[in-house]
């Protein structure tokens, strides 16, 4: 028998923690495929069965791991005790960073439930996912906690809206209403979405909203960018970016003002606006940030900065999310029934969610903006660059270019 590592046996026990109660041939699936999802780096049954390498015929491989996988309760279970295994790392001041994506079959057509979806690029089949991951403001890990998936074609399907208000809930009832929702404009800047945060949650929560979302002010209502329009940004900051070797800066100014939201108005809210100039001559000039939170806020700058450091550097933690998708061939899954596809996707959180210890998390990539300037040698002491530097990751043993990208629409 070969000898395990002690990455190897970490894995395995963290593994074992999720199958508890579960019975012996349930409890073997989910070992076998995380196991098998982690050695061949993808969700495909044939993939995972090689990787396996069992004495029997590869079909029977594939065969049993399709008949487990029509369980759709082992899901669910696994996917429970991930969510709660991670929950005993949030406090107040985590960040929950809710990433909204499609899982795109472009060739598929008798996947069940299986709709149409218009990219940026094109027009194909798929599936939608909402993921909630969590990360500490500063910290250079973070933790997939769970998701939510769905197809419109369903049974059952109401809205998107009604299934992330949904993956909302679940999470803040399992964390005891800790930690921050993090929320972009494509998310949160919605009349459902806004009026379930500020009227039934109790957790706080931060997204930002664009420019015409109407807010009241001292009893008047208005549009956000005229109401920042108006602000004084009286504090400031420097932030940066690197891409290789080449630093780039931005001077960031904020500010905030007490607003109500028309359909909450008994729920006292706070606008930070954010303003951002860039040191380049071929950027594209100034954009603006309107930071929807009901976290309290008052004029230290110190209070201002937490928050606009939340949401500017949650892109970060979807970069490395996806990029770990990407290495695990998400869109490269291949079941016909809807409840296999839930159940590879919970695998895949399984998998993810146990290569570290509580205490660690997964390892993010440097990407996006940094509140924190790095050193730069002079150039007549750099060293000459042989190759792009990269962070490499216990996940998967991948390799993270430490270089920033376009992020997609929906950052």
């Amino acid at each position: 028998m070969q000898k395990l590592s002690t990455r190897d046996r970490g894995f395995e026990n963290r593994i074992d923690t999720l199958t508890v109660g579960l019975g012996k041939v349930r409890a073997r699936f989910v070992k076998d495929a995380t196991t098998g999802i982690r050695r061949a780096r993808s969700l495909r049954l044939s993939k995972i069965g090689e990787a396996l390498d069992e004495k029997i015929a590869l079909h029977a491989t594939h065969k049993r791991l399709s008949r487990n996988l029509a369980d759709e309760r082992i899901g669910q279970i696994v996917m429970e005790r991930i969510l709660a295994r991670g929950v005993e790392t949030i406090t107040e001041d985590t960040r929950i960073v809710l990433d909204q994506f499609q899982i795109e079959k472009r060739f598929a057509t008798k996947m069940e439930f299986i709709e149409d979806i218009d990219t940026e690029d094109s027009h194909c089949m798929g599936y939608r996912m909402c993921e909630a991951l969590s990360s500490n403001i500063g910290s250079d890990t973070y933790r997939p906690l769970t998701f939510a998936l769905w197809s419109r074609n369903a049974p059952g399907y109401q809205s998107d809206n009604h299934e992330i208000i949904s993956l909302i809930k679940n999470v803040q009832t399992v964390a005891a209403n800790k930690g921050t929702f993090i929320l972009n404009a494509r998310l949160g800047d919605d009349d459902d979405v806004l009026g379930f945060l500020s009227t039934e949650s109790t957790t706080n929560f931060i997204t930002r909203l664009h420019d015409e979302r109407q807010l009241m002010y001292r009893q008047h209502t208005q549009p956000a960018g005229e109401l920042a329009q108006e602000r004084d940004l009286p504090y400031s900051c420097s932030v940066f970016k690197y891409e290789d070797d080449r630093e780039k800066q931005y001077c960031l100014q904020y500010g905030f003002v007490p607003v109500r939201l028309p359909q909450a108005p008994d729920r006292p809210l706070f606008l930070v606006v954010v303003r951002c100039d860039s040191y380049e001559a071929d950027s594209r000039g100034t954009a603006f940030y309107y930071l929807l939170t009901s976290l309290p806020m008052r004029r230290n700058q110190r209070v201002l900065r937490r928050v606009v450091e939340a949401y500017l550097t949650r892109r970060q933690v979807i970069a490395t999310n996806r990029l770990v998708h990407q290495k695990s061939s998400l869109d490269d899954l291949r079941v016909l029934t809807f409840g296999r596809v839930k159940n590879l996707a919970a695998m895949m959180l399984a998998t993810h969610a146990s290569h570290l210890d509580n205490a660690r998390g997964l390892p993010l990539t440097q990407r996006g903006l940094t509140f924190n300037r790095r050193y730069h040698a002079p150039p007549s002491i750099k060293k000459p660059l042989q190759k792009k530097a990269v962070n490499q990751s216990a996940v998967h043993g991948l390799a993270f270019p430490n270089v920033d990208s376009i992020p997609s629409p929906g950052y």
